[in-house]
C-alpha cells in the first residue's frame, strides 16, 4: 500500500491544518518531504498509474491511499480513460482521521463489493461496477431444495465446471466458453450431433461463487441467490450467465 505525500505546496498543508473540525489529537511530524510533491497526491497517484502502464499484470494489484476525498473523481477518471474497470474503492476511518485507498488490476480477478466498493451515495458515481448480485426468491421451502435446482440448473449448461462447499451452501462456478447465451444454444442446435467439449487447459472466461442465502431477519425467511463474480475480463458475460440461471431455476421450480 503506497502512502503518496498528500499536499502540494506548504500552504495547502496550513489549510488543511486550519479546515479540521476538531483538534487533532496528536502533532503531525511528517517532513516536508513525505507531505509535500509537486502537483499533490492526485499527481503523484498519476504518476505511479503511468508506471503501472508498463508492468500491467506483472504485479496483481497496485494501491494507494489517499488523503482527500476530492482527489478519488481524478484518480478514477483516469482509470476509466485508459478502459480500467477493474479497480476498488475503500476507507480507513480511525478515531477522527478518515482516509481512503485507490486500488486497479490489470489482471482479471475481481474483488467483492465488500472489499472494493464503500456505501457513500455522494461516491456512487465513481464506484466500481458491482461484483455482487442478487435474486430473491419466493417459492422454495428450504434451502436443500434452492441448492438442488441451482444444481439441476447449472449441470443443464454445457461446459462447466462445478464445485460445491456443502458447508457454506455454495458452489464455484467456471466456465471456459460462453455456452448459455442464445448465439451459443442456436450453434449447438445446428451442430447436435458434434457433443460439446473443452479442455482443461482451456482459459477460463468467467469464474464465480453463487451462495444458496436465507434471510434469517426476515419474518417469512425468504431466500436469495448471491452471485459473487470471482474472475473475468468481460461483465456482460458474467451477467449474461447471472440473468440465464435466474430464469432456468425459476423454469425448473415452476414445472416442480
Amino acid at each position: 500500500m503506497c502512502n503518496p505525500p498528500f499536499y502540494s505546496n506548504p500552504e495547502e498543508v496550513a489549510q488543511s491544518a486550519e479546515a479540521k473540525e476538531f483538534i487533532p489529537n496528536a502533532a503531525c511530524t511528517g517532513s516536508g518531504s513525505e507531505m509535500i510533491t509537486p502537483g499533490g497526491e492526485v499527481a503523484f497517484v498519476s504518476r505511479m498509474f503511468c508506471e503501472s502502464l508498463q508492468y500491467k499484470s506483472r504485479c496483481r494489484w497496485y494501491t494507494s491511499m489517499l488523503g482527500k476525498l476530492a482527489s478519488l473523481p481524478d484518480t478514477v477518471t483516469l482509470l476509466r480513460i485508459n478502459q480500467i474497470d477493474n479497480y476498488a474503492i475503500t476507507e480507513f476511518v480511525q478515531g477522527q482521521t478518515r482516509r481512503w485507498a485507490i486500488a486497479w488490476s490489470f489482471g482479471t480477478h475481481r474483488l467483492p463489493d465488500s472489499y472494493g466498493r464503500i456505501n457513500n451515495p455522494t461516491l456512487q458515481s465513481i464506484m466500481p461496477a458491482r461484483t455482487t448480485l442478487y435474486q430473491q426468491l419466493s417459492v422454495f421451502p428450504s434451502l436443500s431444495v434452492l441448492s438442488s435446482t441451482l444444481d439441476r440448473a447449472l449441470l443443464d449448461i454445457d461446459g462447466l465446471s462445478i464445485t460445491w462447499d456443502n458447508s457454506s451452501q455454495s458452489c464455484l462456478v467456471k466456465a471456459t466458453a460462453n455456452t448459455w447465451s442464445r448465439a451459443a444454444r442456436r450453434r449447438k442446435a445446428e451442430m447436435s450431433s458434434q457433443p460439446f467439449s473443452t479442455s482443461r487447459f482451456s482459459p477460463v472466461v468467467m469464474q464465480c461463487r453463487i451462495y444458496c442465502r436465507e434471510d434469517v431477519s426476515s419474518e417469512k425467511h425468504r431466500l436469495h441467490l448471491e452471485y459473487q463474480w470471482v474472475e473475468g475480463n468481460e461483465r456482460n458475460i458474467f451477467d449474461s450467465f447471472v440473468n440465464h440461471v435466474n430464469r432456468k431455476v425459476s423454469s425448473i421450480s415452476t414445472a416442480t
